[in-house]
C-alpha cells in the first residue's frame, strides 16, 4: 500500500503543522545550541529561507512543548536539553507598512 503524500509545506510558519505534514527538517540542534549559548543572536536571511519557521522553533521550545520535540534532536534524553519554560516575547513587522 502507497503511503499518502500530503502537500508540501510552503509558506508554514508554525512547526506543529510542519510536523504533522511529515516534511520537517531536523533544526532543533541548532536551536538547543542557540538556547544553551545564551548570546544574543540576529538571524538574517534572505527572503523564503525559513526564518518564521525557525523562530516559531524556538518559541515552542521555549514554551516548554516538549511532547512536540519527542522524536527530534532536542527530545531525546541523550542530548542533555533542560526543558525549561523561558518568556517568549514576538514582534511581526510584516504587516507594517512603511513608504519612507
Amino acid at each position: 500500500m502507497m503511503r499518502k503524500i500530503n502537500a508540501l509545506p510552503i509558506g508554514y510558519s508554525d512547526v506543529k503543522s510542519v510536523i504533522e505534514t511529515g516534511y520537517y527538517v531536523d533544526k532543533t540542534g541548532y536551536a538547543q545550541e542557540l538556547i544553551e549559548k545564551r548570546n544574543p543572536i540576529f538571524i538574517a536571511r534572505p527572503r523564503r529561507f525559513g526564518k518564521s519557521l525557525f523562530i516559531n522553533t524556538l518559541a515552542t521550545i521555549c514554551n516548554g512543548e516538549q511532547k512536540i520535540f519527542k522524536d527530534y534532536h532536542i527530545g531525546r534524553p541523550e542530548n542533555g536539553y533542560q526543558w525549561k519554560k523561558y518568556p517568549v516575547i514576538s514582534l511581526n513587522f510584516s504587516s507594517l507598512n512603511c513608504s519612507s
